[in-house]
């Protein structure tokens, strides 16, 4: 998405500069032909100081130039960096009374790691479902949630719990071994900052 808004904004800086149209200066029935004026050419007025030659007007070929290279730059730069680790993903099963409580827990693990965390609000159920699948690291479900199956089929283990507004929530940690795209440390690591007191 931020690579179209760019794209626009490059494609939006490359369409030329509106051409300027000169009026007759009078156009009588008995004049032959308009007359058109000159263009004025900008003419630069030195200060008491010069300190410095004035810049001429970028041309539609000088703003093409430096936009290619912007988007050159732009389409680099991401390549040349080391790959950034994926989003961790919360399936949220709280509700959204406690939903409060987890997203602030969240931004504070971003701002002290810099990982990014993308928080799914779902139902209990769904939660552990996505849990399961190994479709998100962790899960945040009501203390009354059936985790039997997903214990029993080693999907991941009880973190700890989580407290918001005087109640007790679960925190899931899904097992990396069990599902490859999981991301262990990550997921133990926001499991961790979940769990928090």
């Amino acid at each position: 998405m931020k690579k179209q808004t760019l794209l626009a904004k490059i494609v939006a800086t490359l369409r030329p500069a509106p051409t300027p149209t000169f009026l007759p200066t009078s156009t009588p029935a008995s004049t032959p032909a308009p007359t058109f004026l000159p263009a004025p050419t900008p003419t630069f007025l030195p200060t008491s100081t010069p300190t410095s030659t004035p810049t001429p007007t970028p041309t539609f070929t000088s703003r093409l130039l430096s936009v290619s290279g912007a988007l050159l730059i732009a389409i680099a730069v991401p390549a040349c960096g080391p790959d950034s680790p994926r989003a961790l993903v919360v399936a949220d099963g709280s509700g959204t009374v406690h939903s409060v409580g987890v997203n602030a827990r969240v931004k504070l693990f971003e701002q002290r790691t810099g990982r990014q965390t993308r928080v799914l609000q779902v139902e209990p159920t769904q939660a552990v479902l996505l849990a399961s699948r190994g479709e998100a690291d962790v899960a945040v479900v009501p203390l009354d949630t059936q985790l039997d199956t997903f214990l029993a089929s080693d999907h991941g283990t009880v973190a700890g719990l989580l407290s918001h507004n005087g109640e007790r929530l679960k925190v899931l940690e899904v097992n990396a071994k069990q599902h490859p795209k999981v991301d262990p440390k990550g997921a133990k690591d926001l499991a961790s900052a979940l769990t928090l007191q």
